[in-house]
């Protein structure tokens, strides 16, 4: 199987590297404007790196669509093949878009998350109407190799779920500084930082998974009244930090819609 990769940035990298890990027999052919992250990438999968868009064989199966949204014209204006099946993760850019700009109804939409580096992520996939059931248990078995798949019938959910899914991560990474950040404010130096916060979230994580029951009741069942976590908790209300993340997931919803327009 022959894969175009077009944008080789850190979502792409992440899927690329993580099926070439799983099937290696899959040649990964990379393209960027400037070569250098073409070059990392192929070189870290025994891939081709194309110095043009024309440089791409004509028998290339999928094309993995993973520039800037705000650069798929641009892109489409050069892009000349004929027979093509469209991988796009392109944040709020929809398959009708997409059909227009490369004049295909073959698109199949997968919004990743940066955890399917390590097989732990979740994507997201749509396919259009002209997809067959091969192609879906194709791009079905591709992606199990990222981690979970959710397969959505109604194109208008992926926008909704992406900002939890695929913005999820970042959230929880900037949590997760502050938290690093704050444990060496309080002069734990001699401690790495970095590993207590990452098992935390990590025990956090499977703790959450294994348990048949919702967040809020295990936060409970670890608030002892008077205690220590009841006065972060009680804090967190006073502040009104539920709030805050309600505003700043809606902001993200908003900028994935501005994106699609």
């Amino acid at each position: 199987m022959k894969i175009a990769v077009i944008g080789c940035g850190n979502m792409a990298s992440a899927i690329v590297l993580r099926v070439h890990e799983e099937n290696e027999s899959i040649q990964f052919y990379c393209y960027t404007p400037t070569k250098i992250k073409a070059e990392t990438l192929a070189n870290k999968v025994n891939g081709v790196v194309c110095d043009t868009l024309n440089d791409f064989p004509k028998d290339i199966e999928y094309w993995i669509i993973a520039c800037k949204p705000q650069q798929v014209d641009d892109l489409a204006r050069e892009f000349k093949y004929k027979s093509k099946n469209i991988i796009s993760i392109l944040a709020g850019t929809t398959t009708k878009k997409l059909g227009k700009i490369f004049n295909t109804d073959k698109i199949i939409r997968v919004m990743p998350s940066t955890p399917s580096e390590i097989g732990m992520g979740i994507s997201l996939l749509f396919f259009t109407e002209s997809i067959t059931q091969k192609l879906k248990n194709e791009m079905t078995s591709l992606f199990k190799a990222c981690g979970m798949i959710i397969e959505l019938e109604d194109e208008d959910r992926i926008g909704p779920l992406t900002v939890f899914t695929g913005s999820g991560p970042g959230f929880l990474f900037h949590i997760a500084s502050i938290f690093e950040s704050e444990l060496t404010k309080l002069g734990f130096k001699d401690i790495c930082s970095k590993e207590v916060i990452s098992q935390l979230f990590k025990g956090v994580g499977n703790l959450y998974s294994d348990k048949k029951l919702d967040a809020l009741t295990l936060q409970k069942q670890v608030t002892s009244k008077a205690g220590v976590t009841e006065a972060g908790i009680e804090s967190f209300k006073q502040q009104k930090l539920d709030q805050i993340i309600e505003k700043s997931l809606k902001s993200a919803l908003i900028r994935e819609k501005e994106l699609g327009k």
